[in-house]
């Protein structure tokens, strides 16, 4: 991997992600680009129907262009003070689409979870485009405390679907680096398929020089998203590796509900294939 684009915004979790994705940038010798998308100044109508007035607007448009500025000025700082490879840019408009138009020329993408008390934050509809629409791998980060180290622990969670070889395949960068890879798999009584995939995923792996540990875990019942997270947990993952569920249905973007769960859950960084 080469090339990390970031999405960059103006959030309380937006500093954590740029030093977060420069000592991921840093350990695969990647270049980060930071993306930040301005939204079109929007103001609403005055009694009666007037429109607001031009100096208004012009407010409205210094204020998100000192909002851009800011950011960029904490991301040269954090990039320069990690040693990191950067590069910046700006757009204006549905930080969405630009996010996944802008991802088709990277390696991976680096995107925030959405914050629901932080209005300046990943808006509800970036991840889906991302993951569905760019065809580039994604990796969300909580917009909660996040990890000193990136991608050292990594959990593959594999369930022997197209989605799952998509997301390992995309992953073995970071797993080549990483100092301890889990693959496990979910079973249910009967687990000698399961234990036969992961025969196939280690050995897949190890002409990769990469050496898994992996393990059949029996499903309890719950929500599958929520006990990845618990294995995540109990094994101390900095990063969570599955594929990506989703479709497209009338024109909106619907993500599965491991997905879903995950994306809302987590607390450690995700990557993601479609």
């Amino acid at each position: 991997m080469r090339s990390i684009l970031l999405h960059v915004d103006s959030s309380d979790a937006s500093d954590a992600r740029v030093r977060w994705a420069c000592v991921l940038a840093r350990s695969l010798g990647a270049s980060l680009h930071g993306l930040y998308v301005q939204p079109r100044p929007v103001l609403p109508m005055l009694p009666d129907g007037v429109p607001p007035s031009a100096e208004l607007m012009q407010r409205e448009e210094e204020e998100i262009e000192r909002a851009a500025q800011a950011a960029q000025g904490r991301f040269r700082a954090a990039t320069e003070a990690a040693g990191c490879s950067a590069a910046w840019s700006s757009r204006i408009g549905d930080a969405a689409y630009a996010i996944a138009d802008a991802a088709r020329y990277a390696d991976l993408v680096v995107v925030g979870q959405h914050d629901p008390d932080d209005a300046r934050s990943a808006p509800a509809d970036l991840i889906a485009h991302a993951l569905l629409q760019s065809g580039r791998p994604i990796i969300v980060t909580p917009h909660h405390d996040l990890p000193a180290t990136a991608a050292k622990r990594v959990l593959v969670a594999w369930n022997d679907t197209s989605q799952s070889a998509r997301a390992m395949h995309d992953a073995l960068g970071l797993l080549g680096t990483a100092d301890q890879v889990d693959v496990v798999t979910l079973s249910g009584a009967d687990d000698e398929p399961e234990h036969r995939a992961l025969e196939a995923v280690a050995g897949f792996l190890a002409l990769h020089g990469i050496t898994p540990r992996t393990e059949c875990v029996r499903d309890s019942g719950a929500e599958v998203g929520w006990q990845l997270l618990e294995i995540a947990r109990a094994r101390g993952s900095d990063l969570l590796v599955m594929g990506g569920y989703g479709h497209s249905r009338l024109r909106e973007l619907i993500l599965g509900g491991a997905t879903r769960e995950v994306l809302h859950d987590t607390p450690i960084p995700v990557l993601m294939s479609h």
